[in-house]
Parts: structure tokens; sequence; C-alpha cells
């Protein structure tokens, strides 16, 4: 009669709601990926403050940055 639940994931009581653990993993990526991006957006403030950077040079920096964001944002686990 349970043995449909039993097979989703093994060890695991079906009646359990999920964990601490399991919100806390999501926070911590929520968080790495928080830290990434914020360092993204100081690497790309720290270019822009940089003297003679070339409006062309400042292009594709930000191209790049939102390359980089975008892999961030939908990279899979």
């Amino acid at each position: 009669m349970f043995s449909d639940m039993l097979s989703e994931e093994p060890g695991a009581s079906p009646w359990a709601t999920p964990g601490r653990a399991a919100i806390t993993a999501a926070s911590l990526e929520d968080d790495e990926t928080s830290a990434v991006l914020e360092a993204i957006d100081d690497a790309a403030a720290g270019f822009a403050a940089l003297s003679g950077v070339s409006p062309a040079d400042m292009d594709d920096f930000e191209r790049g940055v939102r390359q980089l964001r975008r892999i961030v944002l939908t990279r899979t686990n």
C-alpha cells in the first residue's frame, strides 16, 4: 500500500516533513550564489573605476559580466 512512497527516497520516512538540513542547504546555496554575484558586481565596479578604460573595453567587460551572472544563475548542480 505504501510501497510507492518508499521508492522515492530510500531510508526516508514518507510522512516526514522537510527537515532543517534541507532548508539550510537551500539557504547556503542562496548565500553562496549571492556571494558570487556580489563578487562579480565588485569586479565590475573596480574595472569601471580604472583610469583610461576605453568605451569598447567597458562594453566588452560588461558583456562578460552579464555572461558570468547568467552562468551563476542558471548553473545545474
